[in-house]
């Protein structure tokens, strides 16, 4: 299959209370295949803003998802499996494959939302009375996924595109619970549920031409959108697209080290929070590095986790201790680590 597929070649599945134990069928059979996982989410807007006190821009933002998460109700989840090369699998038709959930549980007549999205939503073709009869079940459809092999699992990667909202709402739905109340446990529920995420706006950081939303992306990308945009199943899509035009234009090794981060999450001061981990070790590599806010010191943490070939040095000047190279964790073992961005860069 071509990396950017035509729009007749493409079925996105649309998939209702009645058809979702078929599909979740389905998506189990290829998951092992297809473990590239574009994710998209449509949900009620922005309608609250919280007041008080915060550390930083950060703090706040984390809790205005978490407020407006508790309170909202999803609309519609977009899933594009891949393969490593960008394929997309066929389900037994001579269609690839994308899914697209809807979701009973947003009533308009009864609940809050921002007036803009709902109306952008409408105009994108979202029949909102159809959702309440035939949608799916949100409790159901988070048993389903906890037992698909697409979360808790390893091998999967999930690409999204600035997606902190996308996985708080699916995190919503596992647990059945809101929102943690501090980052720090939202990014130890992500990696828990989803180990490996690559979040596309983090990545355009690192890419100097680029900027923009997903839609200006993919046209400075050349990508064509096939779908309605705004729509969960079409977004998913081309952020699965997009990706695979990221990877092979700017990024020629591993995108390893770009784990982990959710763009305007869990940053302060210049430092991005990241995880790596897998079943046996965890290997990180990177320019510098240095503690944790609740680390006195890398020093410390190396010393802990019996890092090996990492030569040291402490920077006078600052008191930062900077660990060069690589350092390996113990089986089972992984730690938050913190990229070290000068105030020069």
């Amino acid at each position: 299959m071509s990396l950017l597929p035509k729009s007749d070649s493409i079925q996105i599945r649309e998939v209702w209370d009645e058809n979702l134990e078929e599909e979740f069928a389905l998506i189990r059979e290829i998951v092992d295949y297809y473990p590239y996982v574009a994710m998209d989410t449509e949900f009620p807007g922005i309608v609250v803003r919280p007041v008080g006190n915060f550390k930083n821009s950060y703090d706040y933002h984390y809790r205005t998802l978490k407020e407006n998460v508790d309170m909202l109700k999803l609309i519609q989840l977009g899933l594009t499996f891949s393969d490593e090369q960008g394929n997309l699998p066929t389900c037994g038709t001579d269609k690839y494959c994308i899914w697209q959930f809807n979701f009973r549980e947003f009533n308009i007549n009864e609940d809050v939302f921002a007036n803009d999205s709902i109306e952008l939503l409408r105009q994108s073709g979202i029949d909102f009375k159809k959702n309440n009869e035939k949608g799916i079940d949100a409790m159901r459809f988070g048993e389903l996924l906890m037992s698909s092999g697409v979360v808790l699992n390893y091998n999967v990667h999930w690409v999204t595109f600035h997606s902190g909202y996308d996985f708080g709402y699916l995190l919503k739905l596992l647990t059945c619970r809101n929102l943690p109340e501090t980052q720090q446990e939202f990014f130890e529920l992500i990696k828990t549920y989803f180990p490996t995420v690559y979040d596309i706006k983090h990545l355009m950081k690192f890419c100097n031409s680029l900027h923009g939303g997903l839609n200006k992306l993919a046209e400075l990308l050349e990508v064509e959108r096939i779908g309605v945009c705004h729509q969960a199943g079409s977004d998913s899509l081309l952020t699965s697209c997009t990706f695979r035009k990221l990877k092979e234009n700017f990024f020629s090794g591993s995108l390893e080290k770009y784990a982990g981060v959710l763009y305007g999450l869990g940053v302060d001061n210049g430092l991005s929070c990241s995880y790596w981990a897998d079943s046996l070790a965890v290997q990180l590599e990177m320019d510098t590095c240095f503690a944790m806010p609740d680390s006195s010191s890398v020093w410390k943490m190396a010393s802990k986790m019996k890092a090996i070939e990492a030569s040291t040095y402490r920077e006078g000047s600052t008191g930062i201790t900077v660990v060069f190279d690589k350092m390996w964790l113990s089986e089972k073992e992984f730690v938050r680590i913190c990229y070290f961005v000068s105030p020069d860069s």
